[in-house]
């Protein structure tokens, strides 16, 4: 059964065939299979521009397997409940709190429980390629490809649900003045603005020489992990691992060790080393007459002495001994 018959008033489908071929039309083709338990699915569609925003609710368990399209970006947004979108060997959560962000020729399979409602917004690959050309002034040799977890600590988080929720609702309040072909051009740019100019891409070292930008967020998010674990004064080797840390910070390893040695100069790895003795020199510095070098370095988690020595020397021109000797003769 399908109650309402415009694209801005609320559809109901009580089978899973009905809807699956709704979800065809509005968004693309995929593959859906419902949980156990009543299936009452609930959709509102609108237009922004060329794009597609469907406020989605299944009201039951289920399973989305979404083909490889390659000329279309998607983007995930929760409002209540959760899901599990699964690309390649990687998984991701979808939450009221974060966004996922899916490249065109993306193979996915996405799980939502029965409490989650979301709101996917379908952009073509063109419109987000134009704009882009537009910015830089420039063609692109590559496709544009996001870093597709976008964490709730970002701006971007706050930024996009509010920006979709207020398009959302002028459209569903002023279906006139919203279906003008130029006001959706207009929210459409904004929402791809806010793509392009927030979330890390492979372009966006391009997009930061043009606009002067200095460290972007996520080697800000990573030196400020590093630096509170290690001021914290105990270097556990497992949470300074380059994968936690770039799981933390919500992007892959490659852009995380490519934006340190563009934005810092070093490699995370580097980076690390540095802290831990500049740590050390100051543990050092106030130890207690009772504290060995090696008791300093064992309190602070560093166990291969000989190799941390010699890193302190390059670094300071005396060994970790003589600067605590110094220390105590003081």
């Amino acid at each position: 059964m399908a109650v309402g018959d415009d694209r801005q008033s609320e559809i109901v489908h009580n089978d899973a065939a009905t809807a699956s071929a709704y979800m065809r039309d509005q968004l693309a083709p995929h593959r859906l299979r419902a949980g156990v338990g009543p299936f009452d699915a609930r959709f509102r569609s609108i237009h922004i521009g060329s794009a597609v925003l469907l406020d989605i609710a299944y009201g039951t368990d289920v399973e989305i397997e979404a083909e490889a399209y390659k000329d279309l970006y998607f983007v995930h947004a929760a409002t209540s409940g959760r899901g599990v979108a699964e690309a390649g060997s990687k998984s991701y959560e979808i939450r009221p709190a974060n966004l996922l962000i899916s490249d065109p020729g993306q193979q996915a399979r996405v799980r939502w429980d029965r409490e989650s409602r979301h709101r996917t917004l379908r952009i073509k690959r063109d419109v987000i390629e134009d704009r882009l050309r537009e910015l830089l002034n420039k063609n692109l040799h590559d496709p544009i490809t996001f870093e597709p977890n976008v964490s709730d600590d970002l701006p971007l988080t706050a930024m996009w649900r509010s920006t979709i929720s207020y398009v959302y609702q002028q459209v569903v309040d002023f279906p006139e003045l919203s279906s003008a072909a130029h006001m959706g051009r207009m929210y459409l740019n904004i929402l791809v603005d806010m793509l392009l100019l927030n979330q890390e891409h492979n372009y966006s070292d391009d997009i930061r020489d043009l606009t002067g930008a200095v460290h972007p967020w996520h080697v800000r998010k990573a030196k400020q992990y590093i630096d509170q674990l290690i001021e914290a004064g105990s270097f556990d080797d497992e949470e300074l691992r380059i994968e936690a840390i770039a799981e933390y910070t919500g992007i892959s390893t490659r852009t995380l060790q490519a934006s340190f040695a563009r934005f810092v100069g070093d490699t995370p790895l580097k980076y690390i080393r540095h802290r831990k003795i500049e740590r050390l020199h100051l543990a050092l510095q106030n130890a207690p007459t009772s504290k060995r070098v090696t008791d300093v370095m064992t309190d602070l988690g560093i166990n291969n002495f000989g190799r941390y020595s010699g890193y302190y020397k390059r670094r300071y021109g005396t060994s970790p001994s003589s600067t605590l000797r110094d220390r105590l003769l003081s």
